[in-house]
């Protein structure tokens, strides 16, 4: 039996602030094939758009972020559009005290988008009043990738920039 993360803890941000730019757009929760219960966090910070996945270490506690990659891909919760598998990755305690992987890819740049997701998030705010987004999208993908700056909270790990 595998926990499901508790993220009971968590106080969303809805609006960027000088300390902490991050804005918590939405979530949803799902099963992976093996039985292991998820949550998905879609986010963004400045002009990134990114989805950090949940969930429980026991069985796979060494798997590197190349694993973890080819996991969520294999599972259909992801799709890469290209050859870039940038993802960052780190074992947190969730709410409940259990380990968590908290798995993060950065969905969409300004300049390229790195990912797309069918998943059906909860809460999901209308990113253009924030100016993060200029235009609505038109596909019902959510369209993710990687960034190039670290976030300063704990659950959350920015995956390594691409070299160019």
């Amino acid at each position: 039996m595998f926990h499901t993360p508790d993220r009971s803890d968590l106080v969303p941000n809805f609006r960027p602030t000088d300390e902490n730019d991050v804005v918590d757009v939405g979530w949803c929760i799902g099963v992976l094939s093996d039985g292991r219960p998820y949550r998905a966090e879609y986010w963004v910070q400045e002009q990134l758009t990114l989805v950090t996945f949940l969930f429980s270490t026991s069985g796979i506690e060494n798997y590197s972020d190349e694993q973890h990659s080819h996991l969520i891909e294999t599972e259909n919760l992801i799709e890469f559009r290209g050859d870039k598998r940038e993802v960052g990755s780190m074992v947190i305690k969730d709410a409940s005290d259990n380990e968590m992987w908290s798995i993060t890819f950065c969905i969409r740049d300004p300049y390229e988008t790195y990912l797309d997701t069918n998943l059906k998030f909860n809460n999901i705010m209308d990113l253009t009043s924030f100016g993060i987004w200029k235009t609505k999208r038109k596909s019902r993908k959510q369209s993710l990738s990687h960034g190039t700056s670290y976030i300063d909270r704990p659950h959350r790990q920015m995956p390594t920039p691409p070299s160019n």
